[in-house]
């Protein structure tokens, strides 16, 4: 018998992160752990650096012997020593409602602080050594947990927190939230919110994808999380009725979005009134989530797809 895989890959990724080189990169994937892979030893070279089932994952960009993952619940792991070992980073959560794949964010003005939620929304100021809870119960049914969160690169007090019932929370003074703080919220639609994304220049605008079939997938704000319009397109360049799991906004150009969808990945170059097929190297699978990464190398878009493995392509040389 002779294999016939071709370097065919079939990796399941929940969630992926890029070190600020662009040459390393890691994710949680489905029953194989959180696993590494790097330019230098090419495709099919990744190996586990935590076990069990992965989840969502973050590298410290100011220093990368500092990575965060997680398994499933709440399980959030840091390990100071690159990927060596990893400790539980969970102390001072008390709450019972975390998601299978939980979400949590590293802020990305300042890394020691990140989000994650259950029934409530929690913060961590000194890189998950312990955590505060900055929230009275999220809104919705029982059945209503974080599912997205998002923090304005211009301003750490804007947060966004998506629920798995379709409601968004949002606050402009999150830094200083407490167990007692109820936040503002809406609910553009009913479904997973599954990604929440903030306008690298203006804390007003953001975007919210939801992965629910059945009804719009991608909302934008204009005022900061007041009110949402939603953003699917019409005619021949609208989206199709499947789910969307991540969205990336371009820094130098903000309106163009990269969007990760049940078949493969979007671009809109008008903030989200038109979609093409982004076709020019990824594949058309379920794709999970999406880095735009800025390094020495040029722009590079990176997809983790729950799949075919983990894709990049050059967007800037």
């Amino acid at each position: 018998w002779r294999s016939l895989n071709n370097n065919y890959t079939a990796t399941q990724f929940y969630h992926g992160a890029v070190y600020p080189n662009g040459t390393t990169y890691f994710g949680g994937t489905q029953d194989n752990g959180t696993v590494r892979g790097t330019d230098a030893l090419g495709r099919n070279r990744w190996a586990e650096i935590n076990g069990g089932d992965g989840g969502y994952v973050a590298v410290d960009p100011t220093d990368t012997s500092v990575l965060y993952a997680e398994n499933t619940g709440l399980s959030i792991a840091k390990s100071t020593d690159g990927g060596a070992t990893f400790d539980d980073a969970t102390d001072g959560i008390l709450d019972s409602g975390f998601a299978f794949i939980a979400p949590f964010t590293l802020d990305p003005s300042g890394p020691k602080r990140l989000w994650t939620g259950g029934f409530f929304i929690w913060r961590t100021t000194d890189g998950a050594g312990t955590w505060q809870r900055a929230s009275e119960v999220v809104a919705g049914p029982d059945t209503s947990v974080v599912s997205a969160v998002g923090i304005a690169p211009s301003d750490p007090n804007r947060v966004l927190v998506g629920l798995s019932e379709g409601f968004i929370h949002r606050n402009e003074s999150a830094l200083t939230a407490n167990a007692s703080t109820e936040w503002e919220v809406v609910r553009p639609r009913e479904g997973n919110v599954s990604s929440l994304a903030y306008d690298p220049v203006s804390p007003n605008v953001a975007y919210a994808t939801y992965s629910t079939f059945g009804g719009s997938h991608v909302w934008k704000t204009l005022d900061g999380g007041a009110s949402w319009t939603a953003m699917d397109g019409i005619g021949a360049t609208a989206l199709p009725d499947v789910p969307v799991h991540s969205i990336v906004v371009e820094p130098d150009e903000t309106n163009v979005l990269y969007l990760a969808t049940d078949v493969g990945v979007f671009i809109s170059n008008d903030g989200g009134l038109n979609w093409m097929v982004e076709n020019t190297g990824f594949a058309a699978v379920v794709t999970e989530h999406l880095v735009l990464q800025h390094d020495a190398g040029g722009e590079r878009l990176y997809a983790f797809t729950h799949g075919r493995g983990a894709w990049k392509i050059t967007v800037e040389p």
